[in-house]
């Protein structure tokens, strides 16, 4: 791909300087860009959908990176014929390697998540196979104090986390250690691997569940030391049943009388949520959720286009506060459990535990029906007027907890790819 992108760009090159460059149907000059841009689509690439300004900046890069390569290489002969020690010999083999793996679309080092080490990726447009997770049906959830073995069906999980992911946002403020163990079991794929991401949003989302409206800090320790009791032991339907029976109280409080904007204003402001203070002014009187009808629901699904499988091409050249994901926690929750200092290392344990998973998830190919929990998002339908729907995607805040951080490590990496496009 990379050399069908320079060959575009010379014989556009050569084109413009021809007696009869390319013009358009009114007469007028094309530029080179325009017309490495159709040489290219004319190529088979049209389906990628790249602009012709992200064409001109990767053969830019391109073509630095080829002088820089001819230029190294002139240096380290001459360097050799001089010294010929067995130092620059590795530091060319080295900086040959470095080269090859940043040239274009082919990939010449190990993945660490491939099956195979020894494997490599020469064709363009596809990305590198990853090793399938297994999914037994039985999963050890661990021990009784007798020694006897706890037994866990893989499809109880799967399905509690199905159905919390439609519960209401019912949750209060409370770390607790249990949730780090589901992310490690993750990090070290360990035979929970396939449920383990499941498994902390489902802990997440069934074990802080408000008991009442009015319940006190003591009622959430009693029910947290009583739920977790519940967790250790697998008993993960006995604590599904208690969630239902909440959500249905939560379901049925309707409000009799309008909210009141000022005193929610205020609360907000009061918890320091600044921004979504000034959002609820803002957007009070304009958007409003859409019950699930069968026309909201037809549009959704025609604004969702099918799902497809991502294209190396348009991974490296494609356009790249406060509402709960599908496990009902919040930015606040996780900040709590994240940086609250009252409760020792449980916090630094489990920064610790999202750092290793972050870090797996950059450097390894991975399944990705292991890393569907915290990719899921909630699809929320607004009125945008006139019958028609405005489609919202809420993600899980640890995912957004990761891109930020990812993002923050790698930005020079970024703007350097990007140009001035982004």
């Amino acid at each position: 791909m990379d050399t069908d992108l320079l060959e575009c760009k010379k014989k556009a090159m050569e084109f413009l300087k021809s007696e009869n460059p390319p013009c358009y149907v009114n007469g007028r000059k094309k530029g080179y860009i325009q017309v490495m841009k159709d040489l290219w689509d004319k190529k088979g690439y049209e389906h990628l959908g790249l602009k012709s300004q992200n064409l001109r900046d990767q053969a830019a890069r391109l073509e630095k990176i080829n002088a820089t390569a001819e230029t190294r290489a002139i240096g380290k002969v001459n360097s050799n014929l001089d010294l010929h020690t067995d130092n620059d010999i590795v530091q060319n083999s080295h900086e040959r390697q470095e080269t090859e793996a940043v040239k274009g679309f082919e990939v010449t080092n190990d993945c660490p998540g491939e099956p195979h080490a020894g494997s490599r990726i020469h064709e363009a447009g596809r990305l590198p196979n990853y090793v399938a997770v297994d999914i037994p049906s039985i999963t050890i959830w661990g021990r009784r104090a007798d020694g006897s073995i706890i037994a866990v069906n893989s499809s109880t999980i799967i399905n509690a986390y199905d159905e919390i992911t439609r519960w209401r946002k019912n949750t209060f403020l409370v770390p607790y250690g249990k949730l780090t163990q589901h992310i490690n079991d993750w990090n070290n794929a360990s035979q929970t691997q396939h449920i383990a991401l499941k498994a902390a949003i489902v802990l997440l989302a069934t074990a802080l569940q408000k008991p009442s409206v009015k319940s006190k800090a003591k009622d959430h320790k009693e029910c947290l030391e009583k739920r977790l009791a519940l967790w250790k032991e697998g008993e993960v339907e006995s604590l599904l049943r208690e969630g239902r029976s909440i959500q249905k109280r939560v379901a049925k409080a309707k409000r009799t009388e309008p909210p009141n904007k000022a005193k929610i204003f205020a609360k907000l402001v009061m918890e320091g949520q600044i921004n979504s203070a000034l959002r609820y002014l803002s957007e009070a009187d304009c958007d409003v959720v859409l019950p699930l009808t069968d026309n909201v629901m037809r549009q959704l699904q025609e604004k969702h286009p099918k799902a497809q499988e991502a294209k190396l091409g348009s991974l490296l050249f494609g356009p790249f506060e406060e509402v709960h994901g599908p496990s009902g926690a919040d930015a606040n929750g996780l900040k709590r459990i994240f940086a609250c200092k009252s409760f020792k290392k449980s916090g630094v344990n489990f920064c610790e535990a999202v750092a290793t998973m972050t870090r797996r998830i950059c450097t390894e190919y991975i399944d990705p029906s292991t890393i569907e929990p915290i990719l899921a998002n909630r699809l929320i339908p607004l009125d945008k007027g006139e019958g028609a729907v405005r489609p919202i995607g809420v993600g899980e805040v640890i995912r957004r907890i990761v891109g930020k951080c990812v993002m923050k490590v790698i930005k020079p990496d970024v703007i350097d790819a990007s140009g001035s496009l982004q």
